[in-house]
């Protein structure tokens, strides 16, 4: 049996304790979809599991740190198409704001009114804040992926969640890859190859896949030429078994690695988008250890980073701190 996380509840705090919300789609939404995605199988044999598990804003202006149980969706609908263990699922979690935002500063900012929100596994290393043009192309297939079971539905077959095959005008997979999924040839194989990178609107993967962790980016709309890095909410976490949880905030950087030559220490690290990154250092443990600041900032960029610091001592503690 594969290793599940094993999750504190009672370290969590919660997010609004509701089960599967009713399906009733507002620009600014959360879509929570669980799909599969099997390379050379097009398309895939099971289907799509899509929620709406309720605005974005639940997961904005969160204190760094705070963390909840993801809630808003029913567990069972997705383990009836997948099984009790998830691994190997792909999860993805998108949102968008309308064209005409009314309330800009509650999402991101008024300066920056359009915005859309997506996941992602890979190093965030691009500056992408996208133009007025490519951010219509997301909004318009997130959109359509919140509104389209509304439109094409009967009132009686309108429920709470949905799974659909993946070749249905209703899908994520069919709605994301432009509605070319299930045509023949090249441009079918071609757009089911793009469906992780959004139908390849987004540079990075922008599915997570359980179990593991995720980050969370706010992408605005933006004609500035020199566009600045996207802004990290926070990680989702995923179980085997299927705990979701969201922890708000920056990744805590990881030292992974440390050289020495003569009395001169360097200390490798991950940064994330942003922030400003700062060796400290101790020669001995204990409760009253002081932690000085011995070398940088750094500005986090989403690359490795390093800091050097000389000393004489025979032995040593580093740890790496991030400040906004």
């Amino acid at each position: 049996m594969k290793k599940i996380f094993q999750l504190s509840l009672a370290l969590l705090a919660l997010l609004p304790a509701l089960s599967a919300r009713a399906w009733t789609y507002n620009d600014g939404d959360v879509l929570l979809i669980f799909r599969e995605s099997t390379p050379g199988v097009y398309p895939s044999q099971n289907n799509d599991v899509e929620f709406d598990i309720g605005s974005v804003t639940n997961f904005l202006g969160k204190t760094n740190g705070y963390t909840a149980t993801v809630t808003g969706w029913t567990l069972s609908k997705v383990t009836g198409i997948y099984g009790s263990d998830l691994t190997g699922v792909s999860v993805i979690l998108v949102a968008a704001t309308s064209p005409t935002n009314a309330s800009p500063t509650a999402y991101f900012s008024a300066a920056l009114p359009q915005s859309f929100w997506v996941n992602g596994v890979e190093p965030y290393r691009t500056a992408y804040n996208v133009s007025p043009s490519v951010w219509q192309g997301f909004w318009t297939r997130i959109n359509s992926i919140g509104t389209r079971p509304a439109l094409y539905l009967p009132v009686s077959q309108q429920t709470a969640s949905y799974s659909f095959a993946p070749s249905s005008v209703l899908s994520y997979d069919r709605i994301v890859a432009s509605d070319d999924y299930v045509k023949a040839g090249a441009q079918n194989t071609v757009n089911a190859d793009w469906l992780p990178q959004f139908g390849g609107f987004a540079p990075f993967t922008v599915e997570g896949v359980a179990p593991g962790s995720f980050g969370f980016l706010a992408v605005p709309s933006s004609t500035a030429l020199t566009k600045p890095l996207d802004t990290y909410i926070g990680t989702f976490t995923i179980a085997a078994g299927g705990t979701l949880t969201f922890t708000a905030g920056p990744l805590t950087p990881v030292v992974t690695g440390i050289t020495r030559s003569g009395n001169v220490n360097s200390v490798s690290f991950s940064t994330g988008l942003s922030g400003n990154y700062s060796l400290v250092y101790t020669n001995k443990l204990g409760g009253s250890t002081n932690w000085p600041v011995v070398s940088g900032p750094a500005v986090g960029d989403g690359n490795a980073a390093s800091l050097n610091y000389s000393s004489a001592d025979s032995a040593g503690f580093f740890k790496v701190v991030r400040t906004p």
